[in-house]
């Protein structure tokens, strides 16, 4: 009795275990057939393939918008998405065109070929650019602490030049409009092949889509708006990077004493900051924001004017008057920290401490010092200012970026 009941015990598990397997494979191959069933299932793996190639050129620009970025990080990043538009096509080479009159494999290869010439140039200079630099105007305010920290030391530049700031915007223009082109390009292609199909979709009525068509739709409005407020911010940031550059090269020259150089950069920037102010006041609202960043950015400039006649003004007129004795005090504290430097110098421990307890007067240098201070300390209240309102508008726009696939 107890043979037989374990024997019919097997013999139900193995029929289970079979139809289980039963089951399983003919999921799998319903799930990687080659071939294509109907008109709508192909629509939908071509759809599937574009989410996927958007989705990592999103996630890519979300990387390289980072206020800080590792570079091994993000030169990984760009050498995958670009390993996996290979990927891609692989996957659609192996489906079966679904007649092959409307040749999409063509269609979609060339929207992928897009978005492989943006990695290999105006993305990957983009890269090199902010690997340079700290992003949304930081470096300008690192500068403007570094002064503040340390006001005898020579002025350090964070950042790269205003030439490279003039080439990253032409990159970011260029890649913005190669990025929209191609994803026009290949909407129309589909749009073609579903009306000869007589596919019936209405975007409008998010009934009528399938899942691929929902994500690519909510995809493509997104990156519109990511693109837009990176154009839009750099643009505004060269405008800034412009006024800022002046105004270092403006207290070099006053480290100095070059009265020359001093009086050239104030020619300078009064003149750019009058017209960088009039340009901005002419950007439009960007998609109807509060105008927060415009405005700090207006506020900004402003300043810069402000400066310009007043704050370089008052240091000019400083130096034109006292410049002989700043000129003596400097070579008086030179000597001293020569001296003081050896104590070799002196006879005995106790004069070597008197000499170094009296150091040589520094009234003026004092005062023309703190000319520069006065001014510099508002400057950075108002680059964070700016700084702030950029990261805010960045967030505004983007932060409803992340897409599931």
């Amino acid at each position: 009795m107890l043979r037989k009941s374990l024997f019919i015990l097997g013999f139900i598990s193995i029929c289970h275990y079979s139809d289980a397997q039963s089951v399983y494979n003919s999921q799998l191959d319903k799930r990687f057939s080659e071939e294509v069933k109907t008109e709508e299932d192909y629509d939908k793996y071509i759809k599937k393939i574009q989410v996927h190639v958007l989705s990592d050129y999103h996630t890519f620009l979300e990387e390289l918008d980072k206020p800080t970025i590792r570079k091994s990080l993000i030169s990984k990043r760009l050498e995958s998405n670009q390993k996996k538009l290979d990927y891609y096509r692989n996957l659609l080479g192996r489906k079966m065109e679904y007649l092959p009159e409307y040749n999409l494999k063509k269609s979609v290869n060339t929207f992928i070929d897009h978005y492989e010439n943006l990695y290999r140039k105006e993305l990957k200079n983009e890269m090199d650019f902010q690997l340079k630099k700290n992003h949304h105007g930081i470096e300008i305010k690192k500068e403007l602490d570094y002064y503040l920290k340390y006001p005898e030391r020579p002025i350090k530049d964070f950042s790269p030049s205003n030439e490279d700031y003039k080439k990253n915007l032409i990159s970011i223009n260029q890649h913005t409009q190669k990025a929209v082109s191609a994803r026009d390009f290949i909407k129309e292609e589909m749009s073609l092949y579903e009306k000869k199909e007589q596919i019936e979709k209405d975007p409008e009525n998010l009934k009528t889509l399938n899942r691929a068509d929902k994500k690519l739709i909510r995809l493509e409005e997104k990156l519109n708006d990511y693109e837009a407020v990176t154009l839009y911010n750099f643009g505004l940031l060269r405008k800034i990077k412009k006024l800022a550059t002046l105004d270092t090269e403006f207290r070099k020259a006053a480290k100095d004493l070059d009265l020359e150089a001093m009086k050239k950069k104030q020619k300078f920037l009064l003149y750019h900051a009058e017209i960088e102010f009039l340009e901005i006041s002419k950007y439009p609202k960007f998609k109807g924001s509060e105008n927060e960043l415009k405005n700090s950015a207006l506020r900004l400039v402003k300043y810069y004017l402000n400066i310009g006649q007043k704050s370089y003004q008052g240091i000019i007129k400083f130096t034109e008057t006292n410049l002989q004795t700043l000129i003596q005090e400097r070579k008086n504290m030179e000597e001293y920290k020569t001296v003081v430097s050896s104590k070799k110098n002196f006879y005995s421990k106790e004069e070597y401490l008197a000499y170094k307890n009296n150091l040589p007067s520094q009234k003026l240098t004092e005062k023309y010092n703190g000319l520069t201070r006065k001014y510099v300390e508002k400057l950075r209240n108002n680059v964070e200012a700016y700084i702030l309102a950029n990261q805010n508008t960045k967030t505004k726009y983007t932060k409803n970026l992340q897409t599931s696939i």
